[in-house]
């Protein structure tokens, strides 16, 4: 299950791969995917909450995100 978290980490990438990218439709395209990741960490956010109020003594937290290889390599160097 993909996290808010995580929807959020990815949106962040193509933001910082809009600073890589010379053509003009590769930009808008990140751009627009960003945002779309966006969009689904709000969705996940709502239906965390929509779960968490219908059913208060069963809610579990959201699973901590993962950090992945190319997150890591990142953070290394």
């Amino acid at each position: 299950m993909t996290t808010p978290v995580e929807y959020r980490q990815y949106a962040d990438e193509c933001l910082k791969a809009i600073w890589m990218a010379r053509v003009p439709e590769v930009r808008a395209l990140l751009l627009s995917m960003a945002k779309r990741w966006l969009d689904l960490a709000e969705q996940a956010e709502r239906e965390w909450n929509a779960e968490a109020n219908s059913n208060p003594l069963q809610c579990k937290k959201p699973p901590a995100p993962s950090i992945s290889r190319r997150t890591r390599a990142r953070q290394a160097s």
